[in-house]
């Protein structure tokens, strides 16, 4: 039963989080820490950004920054190439909102139905983070 109740936080977490995040996606406009990552999703549509672009030994984005991993450009570039569709800003966000709610259902599967240290719920040490 314990183990039912920590999947049922995970999943009121997650679903707390989309309620949160989704409902203006492209009302602030875009933010430069934000796309200085999307140019190197375009490396998937045959173009060659020149912009926080450092790839590896096949081409492939491996860094946007010296201190940034390229793992969300890559896996936004296969989703361009694979549907055709265009870059959007709410498309880009939606990217980043699934990464995280998948990260708390991960986060929440994981998790001992007992916790070790203390009763701190586990919402309040995610929100507090």
């Amino acid at each position: 039963m314990r183990h039912l109740t920590v999947w049922l936080v995970g999943i009121l977490a997650t679903l707390l989080l989309l309620w949160l995040t989704t409902g203006n996606l492209e009302g602030p406009g875009p933010y430069y820490d934000e796309l200085h990552q999307a140019p190197a999703a375009f490396v998937y549509l045959g173009q060659s950004p020149t912009m926080f672009t450092y790839s590896g030994p096949l081409q492939l984005p491996v860094l946007n920054m010296s201190y940034s991993g390229a793992i969300k450009s890559n896996i936004y570039g296969m989703y361009l190439r694979a549907t055709g569709a265009p870059f959007t800003l709410r498309s880009w966000r939606w990217l980043g909102i699934l990464f995280v709610a998948g990260g708390l259902l991960l986060f929440f599967s994981h998790r001992p139905a007992r916790p070790e240290h203390g009763r701190c719920p586990d919402l309040c040490r995610i929100a507090a983070d």
